[in-house]
């Protein structure tokens, strides 16, 4: 029984597809990027600004603009790309727990269906309908054979 509990309490790992690892890393650049162009955006508006002999807050609406046009983009693609890495990331466990796979806890995910349970009663119940054109046809015959005469009959052995 300790055992058992060992088992469960076990760290389980989470691999990542690699498409997902892929846009993880792309986020991460893209977010250098912007950090970088943000540092070198208020660098180069204090250096014009100075050599003018100017301050920051009589041009603060040019300012701000120049920043988040040399920043903005990337940041935005770093989202973007964070949230696609994340979407891929729950689409492919969402995926594992429909074919039966097993979660993060160790126990095996799926749907159960009756003939999983019980596939004699499962026959029983199911509708000959419910299978098709086919289904319904092969009922019929199958109830066709079971009241032929022919099989009551012995069979005659001829010499």
């Amino acid at each position: 029984m300790k055992e058992e509990l060992k088992i469960l309490e076990e760290p389980v790992k989470k691999k990542l597809p690699a498409c997902t690892v892929i846009l993880y890393v792309l986020a991460a650049a893209s977010l250098i990027c912007a950090g970088f162009m943000l540092y070198y955006s208020i660098t180069y508006v204090q250096s014009y600004y100075e050599s003018y002999g100017m301050s920051i807050s009589d041009g603060i609406t040019e300012v701000i603009q120049y920043v988040i046009s040399g920043s903005g983009t990337y940041l935005g693609f770093a989202v973007l790309f964070w949230a696609a890495g994340l979407i891929l990331a729950k689409l492919g466990r969402l995926d594992k727990q429909n074919r039966g796979e097993t979660s993060g806890s160790g126990v095996t995910q799926g749907t159960v269906t009756m003939e999983s349970l019980d596939p004699a009663l499962a026959e029983e119940l199911r509708d000959p309908e419910e299978d098709g054109a086919d289904g319904g046809e092969k009922a019929a015959e199958a109830e066709s054979e079971e009241k032929s005469p022919a099989q009551d009959e012995p069979e005659k052995k001829s010499d």
